[in-house]
């Protein structure tokens, strides 16, 4: 595979407190960082995961990605 670029659609599994959740994320490079962006208009959901801090470990959250979206399928 290849490596996460800017603005790549990415399948994204967080574990926290036991939990998984399942998501496709938007990867941004900010001043720096990779961060794993949602696409939802519902302001609850907007809170970008900082995933340079994520993958090494530190915090409480385990951020793992699994895939990169090549496609996607939009009906009109």
């Amino acid at each position: 595979g290849r490596d996460v670029r800017n603005n790549d659609l990415v399948v994204v599994h967080r574990h926290e407190n036991g939990k998984t959740e399942s998501t496709v994320k938007r990867a941004k490079l900010i001043k720096g960082k990779m961060m794993l962006c949602p696409e939802s208009n519902d302001p609850q959901w907007q809170t970008p995961i900082d995933y340079s801090s994520a993958e090494n470990g530190s915090g409480e959250v385990e951020v793992v990605i699994h895939g990169l979206v090549i496609g996607r399928y939009q009906p009109l």
